[in-house]
């Protein structure tokens, strides 16, 4: 009985490890990412809405006078 259990919280430790494993990287990768969003992309988003945004108005402009 006891060796069924320690069997048991190995493979339970072993899971928690994974798991543990898992978060680390995605910590890892969201850090990652928010560096590089916070370089160029952030500021390249902006452009594009803002461009977007100056279309928009236009074509309802022009429906406007149509």
């Amino acid at each position: 009985m006891a060796a069924m259990f320690e069997k048991i919280m190995q493979k339970f430790e072993e899971l928690e490890e994974i798991r543990r494993q898992k978060e680390s990287q995605k910590e890892e990768s969201h850090k990652r990412n928010y560096r590089k969003w916070k370089g160029g992309a952030k500021r390249n988003y902006r452009k594009k809405r803002d461009a977007d945004k100056k279309n928009y108005r236009k074509r309802k402009d022009a429906d406007k006078k149509e």
